[in-house]
């Protein structure tokens, strides 16, 4: 999170537009107007992968970059190759970056992963922030980084020289223990996430009333319940009658609108109680509102 609002410090103009693809992470909206710029949402049409089109069409004179997660939260799209070059060119075009968020790049089922300054051969144009969080299952530890030309870093280490100074020696050397030692485990985990994201998406798809992308990475599905505009007000009804906690679509800009974001972070059990759950709350005779 740090190295994302690093990055929009350094790149971000007053004034400046950030793209965001949505539905996307509620916190890069947060960190434009730290900069005093200006978060921009350009909707992804289900099953929101990356539309270039849409995103060249919306850039302007006033666009200073544009944010890719890839793969994304909150839907567990992957980007395509093709669509992402498409994208850093027409930003170079404008003489504007793109911040490619890329902490959930080991979870990537399909393929292998490629980050975006590799994939497109354009360091200058583009910021690559990571972090052990979930490639480690590090989240307390809060180790990232941001990966840039120098000139971008070195602005960024004058920022942080006057906030965080540096990351504690003791979570330093754990990230380095992390990605120096042993990655058997890190596969094991990728497995055992790869298991639960075929048993979600088949039981999503087999659900009546709900559509849902599979999900191509990270650890999240992205599911359109039939019948419902409120999203907000959907996740609380499942809290309270089923016990179910699922992020309301809302939170991930107006694309998210009427849908929930599923974490398929837990057991293959407690996923088997909870989307049984679901599905009983989701097909039991309730008001609904017509889209």
């Amino acid at each position: 999170m740090e190295a994302l609002h690093l990055a929009a410090l350094c790149v971000l103009s007053p004034g400046d537009e950030l793209l965001i693809p949505t539905p996307g992470w509620p916190n890069y909206w947060t960190q434009a107007r730290l900069a005093d710029a200006v978060p921009v949402e350009v909707p992804m049409p289900y099953p929101y992968d990356l539309d270039p089109d849409r995103l060249v069409a919306r850039m302007g004179p006033d666009t200073g970059a544009v944010l890719l997660c890839s793969p994304s939260n909150p839907t567990g799209r992957v980007f395509d190759d093709d669509a992402v070059r498409a994208v850093v060119a027409a930003a170079r075009e404008h003489d504007a970056y793109v911040v490619a968020d890329e902490v959930y790049a080991s979870l990537t089922y399909d393929r292998d992963p490629t980050g975006v300054a590799a994939l497109v051969g354009d360091s200058e144009h583009v910021l690559t922030v990571g972090s052990c969080s979930k490639s480690y299952a590090m989240t307390g530890w809060r180790v990232g980084w941001l990966a840039a030309e120098s000139d971008v870093v070195d602005e960024a280490t004058k920022i942080r020289e006057s906030t965080t100074a540096c990351t504690p020696t003791l979570a330093q050397h754990a990230a380095l223990a992390a990605l120096e030692g042993p990655q058997e485990p890190v596969r094991e985990m990728k497995a055992a996430f790869a298991e639960r994201r075929d048993y979600v998406a088949d039981r999503l798809d087999a659900m009546d009333g709900v559509a849902a992308p599979r999900p191509q990475g990270a650890f999240y599905a992205f599911l359109d319940p039939e019948g419902y505009t409120d999203s907000m007000a959907l996740a609380k009804r499942l809290v309270r009658e089923a016990g179910v906690v699922l992020a309301p679509g809302s939170g991930f800009g107006e694309a998210g609108a009427g849908k929930l974001r599923l974490s398929f972070a837990n057991s293959m059990e407690r996923l088997e109680e909870g989307l049984d759950r679901l599905e009983d709350a989701l097909s039991a005779s309730v008001p609904r509102r017509s889209r």
